[in-house]
């Protein structure tokens, strides 16, 4: 199971967003991982400059 949900807002230079994460891993008796779950905030920011390096804009 996996989800995420945030916010973010563009900006002249950039934009910044902030998000919820959650991510679970359920196996069997067998393994051994029987359970995984990374969860937290994400806190992220964009600069325009860097992006265009990327090929993204």
């Amino acid at each position: 199971m996996a989800a995420m949900a945030g916010v973010g807002y563009a900006m002249k230079w950039g934009g910044v967003s902030l998000s919820y994460r959650f991510l679970a891993f359920y196996g069997s008796s067998d393994q051994l991982v029987q359970t995984l779950r990374l969860n937290g905030p994400a806190l992220s920011a964009t600069d325009k400059r860097w992006a265009r390096l990327g090929g993204i804009g």
